[in-house]
């Protein structure tokens, strides 16, 4: 879990089916390489491991420095690495030591994105989309691709809109689902 302790959740198939599925029909991997760096008991590694492995792409398997941005970003320039999914921990560092051109997309997930950091990422990976991931590790439901323009205020980064076969109710204090737009 985000503050270090295991939530020992329970990842359905279901769940991971259709995320990888709303993966490749949203950004199609062609000859893309997705990095593989993140620990296997945290939620990401599923998309890591099995959006490649299912549709074509190429998984590349980053060593124990996987957490070290320099690694990764020396990982993805002599592989080839296109894809990478940040964790909160990550997104800073690749944002300071990042300079690639290869890389498309940075899948950013864990917690809150701020429009400063895209910017950034923006900056140092001039071909890369920010793309916002958001909801529980077993059920990932909103995604947001983050602007390109310059922002004012550093804030966060919308949660978004649905993916495929999902969909988001936002409650009240008293449980009630809240209306459009209140």
């Amino acid at each position: 879990g985000s503050p270090g302790k295991p939530k020992a959740v329970v990842v359905e198939h279901v769940g991971l089916v259709n995320r990888v599925d709303w993966l490749q029909s949203r950004f199609p991997l062609r000859q893309d390489v997705v990095l593989h760096k993140t620990f296997y008991g945290f939620g990401v590694s599923e998309w890591e491991v099995f959006w490649p492995l299912l549709h074509g792409g190429v998984m590349a398997i980053a060593g124990r420095d996987g957490k070290d941005a320099d690694y990764v970003v020396n990982l993805c320039a002599a592989l080839g690495g296109t894809r990478i999914f940040a964790v909160p921990s990550q997104r800073e560092l690749l944002a300071e030591v990042g300079r690639s051109d290869k890389v498309t997309h940075i899948f950013s997930a864990g917690e809150a994105l701020m429009t400063g950091l895209c910017s950034s990422l923006h900056d140092s990976f001039s071909n890369a989309a920010v793309v916002n991931l958001y909801g529980p590790t077993e059920g990932d439901m909103t995604y947001f691709i983050a602007s390109r323009e310059p922002v004012d205020e550093d804030v966060p980064v919308p949660a978004g809109w649905c993916i495929q076969n999902s969909r988001v109710v936002i409650l009240r204090d008293n449980g009630d689902a809240c209306d459009i737009g209140e």
